[in-house]
């Protein structure tokens, strides 16, 4: 895949990031300063710088690439950048940004069948990417093949940041239970009665799902099919589909043929101050002295180093 270039277009402003090299202004906007985004790209960035190096003749592919904020990041570093994302829309928006054609390719695809070369990069990124997809160690089989030998994964999901929703993290495992075994376990049950079609709401939860759905984040709750769609594998949006604990998420990554180098955290924010910026730099100087196996126990997202042998 060759390198896009342009001639003829106007220059953007530029800021520096990471080392110091210059980005084009519109990209540069992509690094975000929301919470948790900046500080588990401190940490995979720290991790990047050491155990990568300079981005200089190397390929790194952002699978999931969402709103961007690894991009500027990577670009700073010297690596050519492959963008990829389920979201068409996503690959757009970073494709119109791209102002001065910076990035290696920017492409809509699945993280399950990427439209990459066996061993064509160098580093893989999966920011938040795992716990959304249907078959999370597909993907990392996918991530495998598409990486060098000696190539490197980081990769994150919530931890504390889903376990203290209890919805998002019980749930979830109660969702894997029923698809895994044809069964729906006893948390379940307690709201839905299995019919030969899926499941139905029972009729005592009805009016706790209309009082739900009189709020305005809740309005478009419709549990029955969600429940029905998941099982199936059916479900379509940005949800949530997988919710497993650290050592489960490191044994997964091992099974598609990594070797995990080291589990760490990022973001030490307490529940519900988790956007109070005043919390987060208070908590800021704590973070930073925290070793990687405190920080994958505490942290609210996990992160994971990976290599391929």
């Amino acid at each position: 895949m060759a390198v896009r270039q342009t001639a003829g277009r106007r220059k953007s402003a530029r800021r520096s990031s990471g080392n110091g090299r210059s980005v084009p202004g519109a990209l540069a906007a992509l690094d975000r300063g929301v919470p948790w985004v900046r500080f588990k790209l401190a940490r995979e960035m720290a991790l990047l710088d050491r155990d990568v190096g300079p981005g200089e003749g190397k390929v790194a592919l952002d699978i999931g690439v969402g709103w961007g904020d690894y991009i500027p990041n990577l670009l700073a570093r010297g690596f050519s950048v492959i963008a990829v994302d389920f979201d068409a829309a996503n690959v757009a928006r970073i494709d119109r940004l791209d102002e001065e054609r910076r990035l290696h390719a920017a492409l809509p695809a699945d993280a399950h069948s990427l439209p990459l070369a066996d061993a064509s990069v160098d580093v893989v990124l999966m920011g938040e990417v795992l716990e959304h997809v249907e078959d999370p160690e597909g993907a990392l089989h996918e991530a495998h093949r598409v990486l060098k030998p000696g190539g490197h994964l980081l990769a994150d999901v919530p931890w504390w940041h889903e376990l203290y929703r209890p919805f998002s993290a019980i749930g979830l495992r109660a969702l894997h239970s029923f698809r895994s075994t044809g069964r729906p376990p006893a948390l379940l049950r307690l709201f839905f009665a299995a019919n030969g079609d899926g499941v139905r709401l029972r009729t005592y939860a009805r009016p706790l799902v209309g009082a739900l759905k009189l709020l305005p984040s809740f309005r478009a709750l419709r549990p029955e099919a969600f429940v029905n769609q998941y099982v199936r594998g059916e479900l379509k949006g940005d949800y949530h589909r997988q919710f497993f604990f650290p050592g489960e998420w490191r044994r997964t990554v091992e099974a598609a043929g990594f070797s995990v180098r080291l589990t760490s955290g990022a973001w030490l924010a307490l529940p519900l101050l988790d956007d109070v910026r005043l919390a987060n730099a208070a908590l800021a100087p704590l973070e930073r002295r925290l070793g990687h196996k405190v920080l994958a126990r505490i942290g609210q997202i996990l992160v994971i180093e990976a290599v391929k042998p």
